[in-house]
């Protein structure tokens, strides 16, 4: 996006405003910006507080409400996983999902995703572990996944970090890849491409929700 912004004479700045006070219409007193995009929608305070100073807003470009804007639905993230796993003859799935609140605006409609997808298939709802970017997190997930009832057999992971941390505690149990847990992840991560096996993910392209996000910006 700062690339095609850059081309039109325009400079984007990035901020995380997870846990900062004030919200994004306090910041942007101090940065008289041209425009405010957002990859979630804002609260209505900030929203209606940009738009009375005079700035236009665009949010909601990564959610799945209105795919438009940035032409990407994470929804169909998840149910790509779960066609792919189910493909392969898996009945049983897991999702491997993150609670930490910037990985939610893309976390949840792919979990939501794959819950369709199960459903359109009908396969069991998917059993839902969350973790944190370790190995213990992914151990305490793949305790729930086997011990369940019938157990899991493929895992479908919210990204590939959280893939390949399953994968490792997978190795830790002794447990057989894609043998006895078959794993897809995500985003097409390098470090995916480094393990044994090599990790089975969902590349996505983002020049091209880029370069239309970019044009509804200019």
């Amino acid at each position: 996006v700062t690339t095609a912004l850059q081309a039109q004479g325009f400079t984007c700045v990035f901020l995380e405003l997870t846990g900062l006070a004030g919200g994004v219409s306090a910041v942007c007193q101090h940065l008289d910006p041209a425009i405010v995009v957002s990859a979630t929608v804002l609260p209505e305070a900030d929203k209606q507080a940009l738009v009375k100073s005079g700035v236009p807003v665009i949010d909601g470009v990564l959610g799945s409400e209105d795919a438009s804007v940035a032409g990407l639905d994470q929804r169909e993230i998840g149910r790509m996983q779960v066609r792919h796993l189910a493909d392969r003859g898996h009945q049983v799935i897991g999702f491997a999902a993150v609670e930490t609140p910037q990985d939610q605006p893309f976390c949840l409609p792919r979990l939501e995703g794959a819950r369709e997808q199960c459903r359109l298939l009908g396969l069991p709802e998917p059993v839902v572990a969350s973790m944190d970017y370790s190995l213990d997190g992914a151990a305490d997930a793949l305790t729930r996944w086997v011990e369940s009832e019938p157990p899991v057999t493929a895992v479908a992971a919210f990204n590939d970090v959280v893939a390949v941390a399953v994968l490792g505690a997978c190795r830790l149990r002794g447990l057989d890849v894609p043998g006895d847990l078959a794993i897809i992840g995500v985003d097409s991560e390098t470090i995916g491409a480094l393990t044994v096996p090599t990790l089975t993910t969902i590349g996505i392209d983002l020049t091209v929700p880029a370069g239309s996000l970019a044009g509804a910006i200019v």
